[in-house]
This record gives structure tokens, C-alpha cells and sequence, in this order.
């Protein structure tokens, strides 16, 4: 750009001594309309350098979009991620109270299984037994 708004003054420059005829006058208002115009579009898209101001309004629009999105599918990938760790301690824990589980069975008589087994069943039945309580009291206050 630089160098077009040269070549015009270049050009303009024994131009403008020689404006004695219409012609030449008709010229010189011609190349000074287009150095006008060149300065205009150098100063604009010096402008749009130093805003970064690159993309079409449409184009941003886009690009903002696309932000958006890449924000929403990171943010579930954390998501996922923080879930797929917790499951995966869940799992871990589950089984190492299942091997504690197992390996106190085995310690035990026969009898003493039955009976814990026993208490377990009962423990069970009273919780079940409050959640249908609880379930009750809840659906006679609604």
C-alpha cells in the first residue's frame, strides 16, 4: 500500500507543476482522487492492524460460537473426567470392603455367620420398613 501511494505522488508531483492545460488538470484531480483513496484504505486497514480487527462481523459472530462451544465440551470433559475418577475410587473401595468382607467370613464359625447374617437381615428389613414410613408421612403432607 506504502508503495502505491508513492508511485502516485511521484506521479503527481510533476503533474501539479504542468496543470497549465485542462487535460493535465484533469489528471492531476484524477491521481489525487486515487492518492486520497489509498491513504483512506492504508489508514482504515492501519486501524483494523493495530485493533486486530481482522474478521468480517459475520465471521466473528462464528468464531464466538465456536469459543462457546469448545468451552461447553470442555468443561464436560472435566465433568466426565472428575466422574470417571470418583467411579473409579468407588469401585476400588467396593472391593477392598468386599475383600475385608470375605476374609472376616472365613474367620467366623458357622454359627457366628449365620447370626450376623442374621442381624443383617434384620438391619436391612428396619430400613426399608423407614423409608416406607418416611415415604408415607411425606405423601400425607403433599
Amino acid at each position: 500500500m506504502s508503495l502505491a501511494i508513492e508511485e502516485l505522488e511521484a506521479e503527481l508531483g510533476p503533474l501539479r507543476g504542468a496543470a497549465d492545460s485542462s487535460r493535465a488538470k484533469a489528471e492531476v484531480a484524477a491521481l489525487e482522487e486515487q492518492l486520497a483513496s489509498a491513504s483512506a484504505r492504508r489508514s482504515q486497514l492501519q486501524a483494523k492492524l493495530d485493533a486486530q480487527d481482522f474478521l468480517t462481523p459475520e465471521d466473528d459472530g462464528v468464531l464466538r460460537e465456536l469459543d462457546d462451544a469448545a468451552d461447553t465440551v470442555d468443561a464436560e470433559l472435566e465433568y466426565l473426567a472428575e466422574a470417571s475418577t470418583a467411579a473409579a475410587a468407588a469401585v476400588a473401595e467396593g472391593a477392598e470392603a468386599a475383600q475385608a468382607f470375605a476374609r472376616r467370613t472365613r474367620e467366623l464359625g458357622l454359627n457366628d455367620a449365620r447370626g450376623l447374617l442374621g442381624h443383617y437381615m434384620e438391619t436391612l428389613v428396619a430400613g426399608r420398613d423407614r423409608e416406607r414410613l418416611n415415604a408415607a408421612k411425606v405423601a400425607g403432607l403433599e
